[in-house]
């Protein structure tokens, strides 16, 4: 068996690219496989050639890109031709594409055992819950993009021999949208990597920070559906409490105008003493940020396809032993008062009471961070995953 692995580009230091990162890497040691996208960022590039891992680069338009969008079926099929005449080259018999549009182009090819990876339902033509956070231009040209690929999304999807997906409310979500039953992987972590760690590398500043105040931690990219607004407006409601409380904002998308954007509009709320900025932070010094804090906040949601039903980084903070707030889009990765909370994504008062409340209990909170860790390496092994994957792809 030799596989392409088709992912639509690999710019970003999202849990998608991660994924795909991890999942190659456990099955090279089984099959040859190569990995196949439209284009790429040198700097991550870096993380799969360090693997051994071969990327082709097609050196195309990708989804990152406004001109994609009015391009997409002569981006598409281009990159299908020249796909069809590697593969049949070099004898590549099995194709594992990434959900819309990367199942598009696995439609052009002939000859080939197809199969796909899908997240979840393509967001932005079946998510209305996410849709809502987007201004109304941009929903009204998604809604356009739904007219002309909807249905073709619907089709292409059920091209393949069988859809592989992270977790079962995505799985009923396919279900529902596409009419089609998905085989739940789960996700991975890597354990050795995210673990408690000392706080050696964490500025002075910071540590200093850190002994005098109890510590909130919460990442985001700037996307409407992680409700970075929300974060602001707990920390507005325990500010009236407490001031010892302080929330670390981490980004994982290094800009510079929505960083100011960012810390200009926590001025205004008056919350700039209660709301550290850290910004981008390099991927390595992760588990020790994880490690100082004292409860992380989750509060993306978006339920009409369950796309934060699943997310690395929340396994990410329970192999670090780290506690937090979810919310209640999930049965699986949290458990309900058993390692966190699982809280209603729009009650901001029960968000910050809950802080409130629990923020002093320390025997709590290990009590919940040692199940935490129990339950990550019961259930998400990153070798699992690439052994169903592998299993079904006969």
């Amino acid at each position: 068996m030799k596989i392409a692995w088709l992912h639509s580009h690999f710019y970003n230091r999202m849990w998608g690219t991660k994924f795909v990162l991890e999942v190659v890497k456990r099955l090279q040691k089984k099959v040859d496989i190569e990995i196949f996208i439209q284009n790429w960022d040198p700097k991550i590039i870096k993380k799969f050639t360090d693997e051994w891992i071969k990327v082709n680069n097609f050196r195309s338009l990708s989804t990152n890109s406004k001109l994609f969008w009015f391009f997409l079926p002569y981006i598409c099929i281009k990159n299908a031709n020249t796909l069809q005449n590697e593969l049949k080259r070099w004898r590549f018999d099995t194709v594992v594409t990434n959900m819309f549009p990367m199942n598009y182009i696995a439609t052009k090819l002939k000859w080939f055992n197809i199969y796909q990876y899908c997240y979840e339902p393509f967001a932005f033509f079946w998510d209305k819950e996410m849709l809502k956070w987007y201004g109304f231009m941009f929903r009204f040209i998604l809604k356009i993009l739904k007219l002309l690929y909807g249905k073709l999304d619907i089709y292409w999807t059920k091209y393949g021999k069988k859809v592989f997906t992270l977790v079962p409310e995505i799985s009923d979500s396919i279900r529902n949208i596409y009419g089609i039953n998905s085989i739940v992987t789960y996700l991975w972590i890597d354990t050795d990597f995210f673990s408690k760690k000392d706080w050696s590398l964490i500025p002075v500043v910071i540590k200093n920070i850190v002994k005098a105040k109890k510590i909130l931690l919460h990442s985001n990219d700037f996307t409407p559906i992680k409700r970075l607004d929300f974060v602001l407006q707990i920390m507005k409601e325990i500010k009236k409490k407490r001031n010892d409380i302080v929330c670390l904002i981490t980004t994982s998308i290094p800009d510079k105008n929505k960083l100011k954007q960012l810390q200009e509009k926590i001025e205004k709320m008056w919350i700039d003493d209660v709301i550290i900025v850290l910004g981008f932070v390099d991927y390595n010094l992760l588990p020790q940020y994880y490690s100082i804090s004292d409860l992380w906040l989750y509060t993306w949601t978006s339920q009409g396809c369950w796309t934060s039903a699943a997310s690395l980084t929340v396994l990410e903070w329970m192999a670090c032993w780290l506690p937090f707030l979810r919310t209640n889009d999930t049965d699986h990765e949290v458990l309900d008062k058993i390692n966190w909370f699982l809280l209603d994504p729009y009650d901001l008062q029960k968000w910050a009471d809950t802080i409130l409340t629990n923020i002093d209990n320390h025997q709590l909170l290990q009590d919940f961070s040692k199940n935490a860790s129990n339950h990550i390496i019961t259930k998400y092994n990153r070798d699992s995953v690439a052994d169903i994957i592998f299993t079904n792809l006969h």
